[in-house]
């Protein structure tokens, strides 16, 4: 665990891009989001990420009538290889599963 914790805090201070996102949505029933995330790992893995599970946690629809605080299984990416498309493609899969927002750190540790 303490290797991890390391890795971790070097990864945050480092020039490595990584992102959280989920796949979930309240609206949807807990099978049906862990469904969603499984895809959307696959996704990831097919484009040669390394991920994690992580939890999470969001408020959606924020401020709005239908304002909903929910705790969710989020997807902890990580952009080893600098692949330059890696902004773009979880951005597209951020709105892929109408999310609300998407967390990204890029090399210069910019927060998106």
């Amino acid at each position: 665990m303490k290797h991890l914790l390391v890795e971790y805090g070097n990864m945050l201070q480092g020039d490595n891009e990584f992102a959280i996102l989920t796949a979930f949505r309240d609206e949807f029933s807990k099978k049906q989001n862990l469904s969603r995330n499984k895809i959307l790992a696959s996704k990831l893995k097919s484009e040669g990420y390394g991920y994690f599970y992580v939890d999470g946690y969001w408020v959606e629809n924020k401020g709005k009538d239908n304002e909903v605080k929910v705790s969710e299984d989020s997807i902890f990416v990580i952009n080893n290889d600098n692949k330059p498309e890696f902004f773009d493609l979880i951005i597209k899969l951020g709105k892929t599963y109408n999310q609300d927002g998407v967390f990204i750190k890029n090399k210069n540790g910019a927060i998106h």
